[in-house]
């Protein structure tokens, strides 16, 4: 369980990706419609409306106010 490793392995490369290294994207045609029809709608506000009780409480770690 505790043996030492033999070196034989290959190291582990690097994790982390700098932002500056991914690659550039345009917004999509359907995803900026997608996003208009939403807001259109009301979406973000009827969902925050509907969580609102499950976090608003102070006391359990809510914010004092939207």
């Amino acid at each position: 369980m505790f043996e030492t490793r033999d070196g034989g392995q290959p190291d582990q490369d690097e994790f982390w990706v700098q932002s500056q290294k991914l690659p550039k994207v345009t917004p999509d045609p359907f995803y900026r419609k997608l996003n208009q029809t939403l807001n259109k709608l009301g979406f973000a506000e009827d969902v925050r409306g509907i969580c609102r009780p499950a976090y608003a409480d102070e006391a359990k770690g809510g914010p004092s106010r939207y």
